[in-house]
């Protein structure tokens, strides 16, 4: 008898315990149409709302008392979906779900009888912004797996391309190898890879509030040896999503968790879940109100009352008819020692404007990207010695990390189409050179056409002047195929309207690439503007302000000597030390008193014997440097000033005592309904008497039909008033397309408002020209209408300025100067 009571008792416990075991239950929640996985679906599986979401895979793992239970899948956009599961079927690790999207209407309407439940929650997250922003906490760091493929969308081969008759042979986007451009063939290779894959490995270390480094250790990108372009994964949106602006492919939007963001954003709580922790988390869809116009966003956040941090986000921008890139982006938090930090973000990429084409369809070009951080440190000690203006560079042996490296760190393992994008891909690269021409493509993002001994100066070879006319050339730098240490340069060019030659000689000395410190020694016989002002900074490629050279009408004929010393210093610091000799002659009939005696001695050469320091100080500015080793600004928030001062002497054939004091302070502010404001303020002192080459001749840039020229007085003709000291002001409101609400025609707004004073002392010794103060003060205004034409990259727009106040002309239609406008929407 006890042995059959024991039996029984343990045959009960037996059956008990099978019961009330943990089942693991796995699967990937994913679009019944497109397959694709969807992040963060609400799963419950109780009364109590108790569960899980999906991972941003798509992914999701639940462990349950109970083996017999429901689950229910529910997600915004989608119809919810319950299944049963009973005991068969729990422990399993390859559930597929599939959830069907039902239409959402983006403009219907909620009225509540009170306040929106959901604005309390968002309150909550914004007025914790502060500890939850992984950028603010003391110091971080961390190791960044990142993969990115860019591929075609195999739906998108339902969608005829609509051709004329006589049609071109289509371009192959996608480098298919076969010359069979069927529907079917290229379908085949679709299945079977991508168009590209790229991956790396990085560091990343941070202190607060500036201290910031990564360095990329390991890097692949199919089809190339060398690859220097890893970083793409994450550059199309911000780290965390706390900053009043996120980015999204490089362009800023309004972020929905920023103070007042309920005045401009609808939010509606869609659904509420428990944690493990008890935690609750709300799941909210936002979107910009009807009739608030703003650079928005949409998409859903989730919310976890625990410190009212953000757990999980999808975003997009609300408005994408004029985008080049459509970017949904998807950040995914964890807690790791009592702080929420991004653990993976997710970029997905639709190319607008680039296709790849079969005989009969055209199928549109996707970007799939993920970013793991893994082994996250949360206020490690680090050494503020490890740091400098280099953000992010990559290692010199990236390219050559082994196998057993990446699998170390690669959270997503390759799948079979991704080695066979790798197999196909690299063979075609090496074939056909892809490592040569992304260098070259690089090179020339500096201005330079690409050789292997000799970097060709693109902007050498034709020019544009009113002076000069135009002036054919060629110029250029010896590469680093030849040395690293020095480069040799020069130029020389013809100028059609004067009828001259001109040319220059440089070689430049590198001593510490890490500290940017070079010497270099130059000789030109060119020309100058005269009167005209510069600073410590490079061309702007893509700034306005560079239209203004073609329209330069006073030259003087330079002769110059000079040696320069450059480096960094205090880390946001550049100074260029120089000393130079020059004989200036001016190009009209222009001359200058030596005495102010009669008979008066005029010269019209000037000889000047110059030493100066010219700097730059741009806070919390940041640098990409690649494995050519050009570095990129990553760009700042804070203003950058610049400061020149110089001393003129009179030995060494130098004719003029003087000293010039030279500063330019430039500023932009994004606002959250205004867009930017930008402002830039320039001011220039000259103690000593000088002649014309050493003063201030204003900053016009007035044509009877010109391009709009940012930072430069747009009515003011050139040369027409002369200063020893000024003071600038320029001003922009730039709306963006703000204003106007349209999908189909949002041409952007922008107001201008420029003032300008000016003083001259010693009129007297300035010869044969007509002498114009700014004692009363110059004022212009202006308003411009940008994208008017918009082709998605390039925008065409004009403007009209008018004159005002003590300088404006009797005739009002001379104050008018109309402008084309361009603009560059990247």
């Amino acid at each position: 008898m006890r042995l059959k009571v024991l039996l029984i008792i343990t045959l009960f416990l037996i059956f008990h315990a099978s019961f009330c075991q943990n089942f693991r239950i796995a699967g990937t929640v994913i679009d019944s149409i497109s397959r694709e996985p969807l992040a963060f679906v609400n799963i419950t599986y109780d009364k109590s709302g108790k569960g899980t979401v999906s991972s941003i895979d798509g992914k999701f793992l639940l462990n349950v008392n109970d083996a017999a239970i429901k689950l229910l899948f529910s997600y915004v956009g989608y119809k919810q979906k319950t299944i049963s599961l009973s005991p068969p079927v729990v422990g399993l690790g390859n559930l597929i779900i599939e959830l069907t999207s039902k239409a959402y209407d983006i403009n219907e309407i909620y009225v509540y009888p009170g306040e929106n439940p959901a604005h309390r929650i968002i309150d909550h997250a914004i007025q914790n912004r502060g500890i939850n922003n992984p950028e603010r906490i003391g110091s971080f760091s961390y190791i960044s797996y990142d993969k990115m493929i860019f591929t075609v969308d195999i739906d998108s081969l339902s969608e005829p391309v609509k051709r004329k008759k006589k049609r071109k042979k289509p371009q192959d986007f996608s480098r298919f190898p076969q010359e069979d451009y069927s529907d079917t063939n290229a379908q085949k290779i679709i299945e079977k890879q991508h168009l590209l894959v790229m991956e790396s490995i990085s560091t990343r270390k941070f202190i607060y509030p500036d201290k910031d480094k990564e360095e990329i250790l390991a890097s692949r990108v199919s089809g190339f040896e060398k690859p220097s372009f890893v970083l793409m994964a994450r550059q199309f949106q911000s780290f965390s999503f706390y900053e009043n602006f996120m980015s999204i492919s490089d362009k800023k939007y309004l972020n929905p968790l920023t103070p007042g963001s309920t005045g401009l954003y609808f939010f509606l709580l869609e659904d509420t879940m428990f944690t493990e922790r008890n935690d609750t988390v709300f799941i909210i869809s936002f979107r910009p109100k009807s009739g608030k116009n703003f650079e928005g966003l949409k998409g859903v956040l989730y919310i976890n009352s625990y410190k009212w941090a953000v757990q999980n986000v999808i975003a997009e921008a609300s408005k994408q008819s004029y985008e080049l890139i459509t970017v949904k982006i998807q950040q995914k938090y964890d807690i790791i020692n009592d702080q929420w930090f991004p653990v993976q973000l997710n970029t997905n990429m639709i190319f607008n404007n680039i296709a790849a084409e079969t005989n009969t369809r055209k199928m549109k070009v996707i970007g799939i990207g993920k970013s793991y951080l893994i082994n996250i440190r949360i206020n490690p000690e680090l050494s503020k010695k490890e740091f400098n203006n280099t953000f992010v560079e990559v290692s010199k042996n990236a390219h050559e990390m082994p196998e057993h490296f990446w699998e170390r760190y690669r959270v997503d393992s390759l799948s079979a189409k991704d080695s066979e994008t790798y197999r196909t891909i690299d063979s075609i690269g090496r074939a056909r050179h892809f490592d040569r021409i992304f260098n070259n493509m690089e090179t020339l993002m500096t201005g330079y056409l690409p050789g292997r001994y000799f970097n060709l100066d693109i902007r050498s070879i034709i020019d544009y002047n009113t002076y000069e006319g135009w002036r054919l050339g060629l110029g250029g730098i010896t590469s680093k195929n030849l040395s690293s240490f020095f480069n040799i340069g020069g130029h020389f060019a013809y100028g059609f309207r004067d009828k001259t030659w001109k040319y220059g000689v440089s070689i430049n000395l590198s001593l510490d690439s890490r500290n940017d410190v070079f010497v270099k020694i130059s000789y030109l016989d060119d020309l100058e503007e005269a009167g005209g002002l510069n600073f410590l900074e490079k061309e702007k490629l893509f700034s306005s302000e560079s239209f203004r050279n073609y329209m330069v009408e006073n030259m003087d004929l330079v002769q110059k000597k000079q040696v320069e010393l450059g480096w960094k210093m205090f880390k946001y610091l550049s100074l260029n030390l120089f000393v130079r000799t020059s004989i200036n002659t001016p190009s009209n009939l222009y001359s200058y008193s030596v005495t102010n005696e009669n008979p008066r001695f005029l010269i019209n050469q000037f000889d000047f014997t110059e030493a100066g320091i010219m700097t730059r100080f741009a806070y919390k500015e940041g640098f990409m440097e690649t494995p050519a080793g050009n570095k990129f600004s990553l760009g700042t928030k804070s203003p950058v000033l610049y400061l020149n001062i110089i001393k003129g002497f009179e030995w060494l054939d130098g004719g003029f005592d003087f000293i010039r004091l030279e500063t330019r302070l430039s500023k932009t502010f994004t606002s959250l309904r205004a867009g930017d404001s930008r402002i830039q303020i320039s001011t220039g002192l000259v103690r000593g008497k000088v002649p014309y080459s050493r003063l201030y001749a204003g900053n016009g840039s007035y044509k009877s039909l010109g391009v709009e020229t940012e930072n430069s007085f747009a009515t003011m003709r050139f040369n027409e008033f002369l200063s020893n000291r000024f003071v600038s002001f320029y001003f922009k409101q730039d709306f963006g397309r703000l204003l106007f609400g349209g999908d189909k025609f949002r041409p952007g707004l922008a107001v201008v408002n420029n003032i300008g004073f000016g003083w001259l002392n010693h009129h007297e010794y300035h010869n044969n020209i007509e002498i114009r103060t700014l004692e009363k003060g110059y004022y212009e205004c202006g308003l411009l209408i940008n994208n008017l034409i918009n082709q998605r990259m390039f925008g065409y727009g004009f403007g009209f300025f008018y004159r005002y106040g003590p300088y404006s002309f009797s005739r009002i239609r001379d104050n008018f100067a109309l402008k084309l406008s361009f603009t560059l929407n990247l």
